[in-house]
């Protein structure tokens, strides 16, 4: 449940999660404000602060 333009709003929302290295944030908000039907669609980024250093390769290897 959520407030929106002056009433209480619900509806199923999901969480996704995208990986993705720093330098492209930038083009995947873009992509998902474009893509979604949310007027303003819940954006957040949130750093590691401690990630494997295998994983974190994974990463950068796949977020090309």
């Amino acid at each position: 449940m959520y407030a929106w333009k002056g009433k209480i709003e619900s509806g199923k929302e999901y969480r996704v999660l995208f990986k993705m290295v720093e330098a492209r944030y930038g083009s995947v908000e873009r992509a998902i404000r474009d893509l979604h039907s949310y007027e303003l669609p819940a954006i957040h980024a949130v750093p590691f602060a401690h990630i494997s250093a295998s994983h974190a390769a994974w990463i950068d290897e796949n977020a090309a």
